[in-house]
């Protein structure tokens, strides 16, 4: 799709929503400034490249087909690899040029004669085109399906769908697992829907691609969950009040998405679960919300304490259909940060607005932080009710703000990479891709996490979609 043959009506960074088919391998990059002599490894990022099949269009920003782009430092220099995800849904819209799998925004049209052999909707996709992990040395990418793929880290090659070494059985799960270092365990939540419907909470172990459940928890009406806390010990699940008939899913007509729907007078229910053995040790409501993104989650003088994004309802699902995104009228709600605070002596929980800047897509430093008590988030900011425009470093204790921006810029995910043997929490650097609706091209700024100065910059050689999220790999390959 040519955006450029569109009326005048389009958005600034529409750009960052059209089809780029462009693949690659070790493209050397220029740099603009210095990277860091230590900054060695692979950020890998994920997320839509190709939003049409044949003549139909993908409806929503998370139908997308999947593609990765992977940025290798080393030595000072850069490269970049990038290919899509060959999944199923990507050879039925190569091949067949039609959508062929039911994606989170559209699904396939189907002849009468497809839906009299198969009445129910279509199979749920497996373009992964959401997230990322090293899982045992099986690098997947990752979706709100249980359909999982795996690529070989060092060309982006497709290896074909992922199986666990169990029978565990399900249809949606969230696209952020969490992984523990101190006990080298993931952790994930399962959600099974059917006449009886629930969330299972499962963990991996270090060496083994088996699940082992924690806990199965029944549910009439589950939640959306897209992503999930954990602390030193507990899992903690923030059922917010967007809720799905499960048997929309299976046997209605409607999309995923629209299979679920907002009900404003149900309250948001925190819950809290033991690592080890999946009790129920805690549970209480507060005024609903709808959430994407967790920031993080501790423990402090008997409380567990939520950090995450929270939106007012759900509308923000519906903001991000392309035909909105790409028009120049698009206006995205604004997202606050919130902290919940859940008593575990009194069971009762207070919620506290940190910053209503606007954030998304936030980071932390995962390996030394993630589950304990931290100063700094990293985020996208959103300050002007279109899309995000900056890259924003706030201490959550002072609530002191330090951002990047550049005028005509709107920057992705900033990944924070830690200087080997750092302790603090911004030593080291923040990679983020960022679509330039000036020069129409994008670019890949290296920020100083400490101070947000620009310490460097690569030029690319044509536009990155607006991507989800990535990871950072020291050392790349399979074993």
């Amino acid at each position: 799709m040519n955006l450029s043959n569109l009326s005048t009506s389009i958005s600034a960074f529409a750009p960052g929503f059209e089809s780029r088919l462009q693949e690659c391998i070790d493209v050397s990059l220029p740099v603009k400034g210095k990277l860091p002599d230590w900054l060695n490894g692979h950020l890998v990022r994920n997320g839509p490249a190709k939003f049409e099949a044949g003549l139909q269009q993908y409806r929503h920003w998370f139908d997308g087909l999947a593609k990765l782009h992977k940025f290798s430092f080393a030595g000072g220099e850069a490269k970049l690899t990038c290919k899509f995800l060959e999944t199923d849904a990507y050879r039925i819209a190569i091949a067949d040029k039609r959508i062929g799998l039911a994606e989170f925004g559209t699904n396939p049209s189907r002849s009468f004669m497809e839906k009299l052999a198969n009445p129910f909707n279509p199979k749920l996709t497996d373009n992964a085109n959401v997230n990322l992990v090293n899982l045992n040395e099986h690098y997947l990418a990752l979706t709100e399906t249980v359909n999982t793929m795996e690529f070989d880290c060092r060309d982006l090659t497709t290896i074909g769908k992922f199986n666990y070494d169990d029978k565990f059985a399900g249809q949606v799960t969230t696209a952020h697992p969490h992984y523990d270092f101190e006990r080298r365990e993931l952790y994930n939540l399962l959600i099974k829907l059917g006449p009886t419907s629930a969330y299972v909470i499962y963990k991996v172990g270090h060496g083994t691609t088996a699940r082992k459940e924690i806990a199965v928890i029944k549910i009439k009406e589950p939640s959306y969950f897209h992503s999930f806390a954990v602390s030193a010990n507990y899992i903690i699940l923030v059922e917010c009040p967007f809720v799905v008939n499960p048997l929309d899913v299976i046997v209605g007509n409607k999309t995923y998405v629209e299979s679920y729907s907002w009900k404003a007078t149900n309250a948001t229910c925190v819950s809290v679960y033991r690592k080890d053995n999946g009790e129920l040790v805690a549970s209480a409501e507060t005024d609903a919300f709808f959430c994407f993104h967790h920031v993080n989650a501790f423990e402090e003088n008997g409380d567990v304490v939520v950090d995450l994004l929270a939106y007012p309802d759900a509308q923000i699902v519906q903001s991000t259909y392309l035909d909105n995104l790409r028009d120049a009228s698009c206006s995205l709600p604004l997202s606050k940060l919130l902290r919940l605070r859940l008593s575990m002596a009194s069971k009762t929980l207070a919620a506290e607005n940190i910053c209503e800047a606007g954030l998304e897509l936030p980071r932390i430093y995962y390996e030394r932080v993630n589950g304990k008590a931290y100063n700094y988030v990293y985020a996208p900011g959103q300050d002007n009710g279109k899309f995000l425009n900056r890259l924003v470093k706030l201490n959550v204790k002072t609530n002191e703000l330090k951002d990047w921006r550049q005028d005509e810029c709107y920057p992705g995910e900033p990944v924070f990479v830690a200087r080997p043997g750092a302790i603090n929490e911004d030593d080291g650097v923040v990679l983020s891709v960022v679509l330039d609706a000036g020069t129409n091209n994008s670019f890949l700024v290296v920020l100083n996490a400490a101070s947000m100065d620009e310490m460097a910059r690569l030029e690319l050689p044509f536009i990155v979609p607006f991507g989800f999220h990535g990871q950072f790999f020291r050392n790349s390959g399979r074993k």
